[in-house]
């Protein structure tokens, strides 16, 4: 469950340029449901997925994931319980590295890092079964740099890690997405409320 309770927030306060995007703002999501936010251009969509994520701190209210207060926890203590894909599919990506290269960083999420080899025989199975349940034939692009995917590949990358890859490697409670869903042609978006074959609701 996300749980946002009397959020305020405003844009340079005390100013000419003041702007008040949250006045004691409330949301309650319950675990498991598909939700859309919609709105037109400087609507406040971002800017309360970036208060989910922490990447926006409210001036006052609280922010509740699951049975956890988060308010003051910063993006990076948060990555353990949030996915997120942005509209930019290179966004979160490193695209001088191969795909299974960016798989690994994603499984290291939220985790302490150590000098140790990031892939292994077994990491790339995983990663190769993993991919060929979504139908993409992104399993037989593992050797690949990202920067070298055309748009469309890269964002089926980016929605793939964000919904899939990273829940079965780390399994985040939630999922971010801003912008259109990327899809390949003959390829079925995963419906609302529907559970992903890898476990994660979307």
């Amino acid at each position: 469950m996300i749980s946002l309770c009397d959020l305020h927030l405003t844009f340079n306060p005390g100013t000419a340029l003041e702007n008040i995007i949250l006045s004691g703002f409330n949301l309650t999501i319950p675990t498991g449901q598909f939700v859309t936010v919609i709105g037109s251009n400087g609507s406040g969509k971002s800017t309360l997925l970036n208060l989910v994520s922490g990447d926006l701190q409210p001036d006052r209210g609280e922010v509740a994931i699951g049975d956890l207060q988060v308010t003051n926890w910063d993006t990076a203590r948060r990555a353990k319980l949030i996915a997120r894909v942005f509209q930019n599919p290179l966004a979160g990506s490193c695209t001088h590295l191969t795909l299974e290269e960016n798989l690994a960083l994603a499984a290291q999420r939220g985790t302490r890092r150590t000098f140790t080899p990031a892939t292994s025989r077994a990491f790339r199975h995983n990663c190769k079964t993993r991919l060929a349940e979504l139908n993409l034939g992104l399993e037989n692009r593992l050797d690949d740099r990202i920067g070298l995917f055309s748009g469309g590949l890269a964002g089926l990358f980016a929605a793939a890690t964000g919904i899939s890859l990273t829940s079965f490697m780390r399994r985040p409670e939630y999922l971010e997405a801003t912008g259109a869903a990327p899809r390949a042609p003959g390829v079925a978006a995963v419906e609302p409320g529907r559970r992903s074959p890898l476990g994660m609701v979307v």
